[in-house]
């Protein structure tokens, strides 16, 4: 759960830093730690190195994310649609987190945060990290 509740700090301050381009970990981290971390423990330093990464590889991140996007580009998803992606790839692509697991967490944080009436948004979120899997299976078979 700790694991699961970082994750969700990491795509809020990546989505306050989609918005404002300022990466205000700190500030954030504040807000969030005098809110929920009582009830919602979090692994600080993993919640950073999400966020640090996903900024550090941002624009591969994002290239490959629009590779795989069909009759879209990133900057029409949602900001938090685009975060949990964003972190989903890092974490499969660049930690080498088991891809079945990495994906299940974050469509959970996506039932939580994107579910839009008449719109599944877990649903094409799946897609896309589904076929960014397939593409580093393939690779890794290849490799």
């Amino acid at each position: 759960m700790k694991r699961n509740n970082s994750r969700v700090r990491a795509m809020i301050i990546l989505y306050n830093y989609d918005l404002t381009k300022e990466l205000d970990i700190e500030g954030i981290s504040e807000i969030i730690n005098n809110n929920i971390e009582e009830e919602f423990p979090i692994d600080i330093d993993f919640s950073n190195d999400l966020i640090r990464g996903v900024i550090n590889n941002l624009s591969n991140i994002d290239e490959l994310i629009n590779n795989h996007l069909e009759n879209y580009t990133i900057d029409r998803l949602s900001y938090v649609d685009r975060n949990i992606i964003r972190l989903a790839v890092y974490e499969m692509l660049y930690l080498d987190h088991p891809i079945e697991i990495v994906i299940n967490e974050y469509l959970n944080i996506s039932r939580e945060f994107t579910q839009i009436e008449n719109y599944d948004t877990v649903k094409f979120n799946n897609a896309v990290l589904d076929k960014i899997a397939n593409m580093k299976r393939l690779n890794d078979n290849a490799g």
